[in-house]
């Protein structure tokens, strides 16, 4: 399968603004990686034991077993403001390692593009020198 981006986007690479931990957004947890998540709570003694960190609901799809718990300040209770990226970073839920990307899929391949609601990648159209094109890329994750 073929991969295709702007150029400028090839040298994306997450800086940790955050925006995307203190949006507010639902972000849905796979029922895969609750455990997951369990024993990361567990292992590294995350001050979260005592508060729920995932919030479920009756009308839930069957592949989401509930959302990312937010703070008063709406951002996910596994940000901390001046702490290196999040604390369950290696079994984040898909949605967390899928932005900002947005692919496209068509019979030539998978149109990739970053959201630019993410200042990481807003950076990059500032950072780019020459013409803008389109090449064939990497898979995005």
């Amino acid at each position: 399968m073929k991969f295709f981006w702007l150029n400028l986007h090839l040298s994306y690479a997450c800086r940790h603004s955050g925006i995307c931990c203190t949006s507010g957004w639902p972000i849905p947890v796979e029922p895969t990686r609750v455990g997951a998540i369990e024993e990361r709570i567990a292992r590294d003694v995350i001050p979260l034991r005592a508060v729920t960190w995932l919030v479920t609901s009756p009308n839930l799809p069957d592949d989401v077993a509930g959302t990312l718990a937010l703070r008063d300040n709406a951002h996910c209770v596994f940000f901390e403001a001046g702490r290196p990226g999040c604390a369950i970073h290696d079994v984040k839920p898909a949605s967390c390692a899928h932005f900002p990307y947005v692919c496209l899929f068509d019979q030539r391949g998978v149109h990739v593009a970053l959201s630019h609601y993410c200042p990481t990648s807003t950076s990059l159209l500032f950072e780019h020198s020459g013409p803008i094109e389109i090449v064939e890329g990497p898979p995005p994750i």
